[in-house]
């Protein structure tokens, strides 16, 4: 899982260096649906960007911790997320898929 879709295509060229074929050798996936997810060859799967909700949600669960507002055990938050399944994970079509991300505070 690359970090975003710049990564995944420097794995991927790097993969096509090396002579590793991807998706048989590798599988590639990435945080975040840049256009450039679609256009490389073989497409990226991605989990399109959700960081702005996780980040207000850590901010909100941060403040409530400092200024007292909250001192029970870690909750556990989750965020609605889909995933854009492509050819770097072997898929025949691409194909669309709803998941929940956790985020832990």
């Amino acid at each position: 899982m690359a970090s975003n879709t710049p990564i995944a295509v420097g794995a991927l060229l790097a993969c096509h260096e090396l002579g590793i074929v991807v998706p048989d050798d590798l599988r590639i996936a990435t945080l975040g649906d840049s256009p450039w997810a679609q256009v490389v060859r073989p497409s990226l799967t991605s989990i399109p960007d959700t960081l702005p909700e996780f980040g207000q949600a850590a901010v909100q669960f941060l403040l409530d911790r400092i200024l007292g507002r909250y001192d029970g055990p870690p909750r556990v938050e989750t965020f609605p997320a889909q995933l854009l399944v492509r050819g770097s994970t072997a898929a025949k079509a691409p194909t669309e898929a709803r998941a929940a991300l956790p985020i832990v505070h």
